[in-house]
């Protein structure tokens, strides 16, 4: 749990981290997990105090794209731990940090049912993604999201008793109004209210909202802010195969150098992705042509890239996985000679990704 993984390749191609150190599916029935290992999940199997072992797979879902795992009523859940055989234990709210843009999911079982469930996973997270995809899409430029950050002890004032307050803006203003509950934001005094809809009508929504109980814009680094971190002002998102940003880099940075210095625009690449992701992002800031012509240039370093592969680029996906602590080194081997082996054996890219915080409050 103290580092976080990424790894990027060839599909999943049945690579299993954790199941393999365990040569035998184990029965378990550990306080406080909510499940049997081999036996009907139970109700407590979307949300536990479970903590991982050493041969299990935990891995890090993003807190948006939750609610596609579980399921209505855990029904996805539950098919996915009945048709792979694993049991599988979502990370209890009250253990994630703040400010966490992610959960765990501990896969537990043999490593061929670790491997099954990984792929259903994935699975599902790819088709959670192309929905939004194609949502995003059919928006057009009438489309506005805001994220605003009120006081925890104000929300009533929006939601209103049983809900009305927050129905009737929402339908007034033809507008998407969610307010985050305890468990997105653990410990935190405040809450984000997410507005969705027409431009009109967020700004009209938000003029109510602000009237009611003031509060800030949500503010969010387009570095390493999640997926959703705003774009600066004249900016543009380009997306890029995952394993093309060497050669948009170049060589100590040479090539996105010469591309800044070439066209004058900013060029930033966005440091997380996240599990199932198929592409990396870039941003690039600028007046309109600067824009257009790195644009141009990062398109010709991509299909650079694309030539020299021997696979297809479209199979490449992200695997984002918690580690314990105790086991990078071993992980990475003396000068990096495991994660070598790795790049060499499997076709990914493995970096482990130690700036960032333990992803839960009860594991080193």
């Amino acid at each position: 749990g103290g580092n976080m993984m990424n790894m990027g390749g060839m599909g999943m191609g049945g690579m299993n981290m954790g199941g393999q150190m365990s040569g035998q599916k184990r029965m378990r029935d550990d306080a406080g997990s909510g499940t049997v290992q081999g036996g009907p999940p139970s109700k407590r199997a979307a949300g536990s105090h479970y903590v991982p072992k050493i041969e299990d797979v935990t891995l890090l879902i993003p807190s948006e794209l939750i609610g596609g795992i579980i399921g209505k009523g855990g029904s996805v859940i539950r098919s996915m731990q009945s048709e792979s055989g694993a049991t599988l234990n979502l990370q209890d709210s009250n253990t994630t940090l703040l400010g966490s843009v992610e959960r765990g999911v501990t896969i537990c079982g043999g490593s061929d049912v670790i491997k099954a469930a990984q792929r259903l996973i994935f699975k599902r997270m790819e088709e959670e993604n192309a929905a939004a995809a194609q949502s995003q899409a059919t928006r057009g430029d009438d489309w506005k999201e805001i994220k605003w950050v009120v006081e925890y002890n104000k929300c009533g004032l929006i939601i209103g008793r049983g809900g009305t307050l927050i129905r009737e803006l929402a339908d007034s203003t033809k507008c998407k109004i969610r307010v985050a509950s305890s468990g997105d934001t653990p410990g935190s005094t405040t809450r984000v209210v997410s507005i969705e809809g027409p431009k009109e009508g967020c700004d009209k929504a938000l003029e109510s909202i602000k009237d009611k109980v003031g509060g800030h814009a949500m503010t969010t680094s387009t570095k390493d802010g999640g997926r959703h971190a705003p774009l600066p002002d004249n900016s543009k998102l380009v997306l890029v195969p995952l394993r093309s940003i060497g050669h948009i880099l170049g060589a100590k940075g040479a090539e996105l150098k010469a591309i800044t210095d070439a066209t004058g625009a900013k060029v930033q690449i966005v440091e997380d992705v996240f599990l199932a992701e198929r592409e990396r992002r870039v941003v690039v800031t600028g007046e309109p042509e600067q824009i257009e012509a790195a644009t141009a240039k990062i398109n010709e370093r991509v299909e650079v890239f694309k030539k020299e592969q021997t696979t297809s680029v479209l199979e490449d996906t992200c695997m984002r996985m918690a580690l314990p602590t105790s086991l990078v080194g071993i992980i990475v081997g003396k000068g990096g000679a495991n994660l070598k082996e790795m790049t060499s054996k499997y076709n990914v890219h493995s970096k482990i990704v130690n700036k960032m915080k333990p992803f839960a409050t009860f594991l080193d």
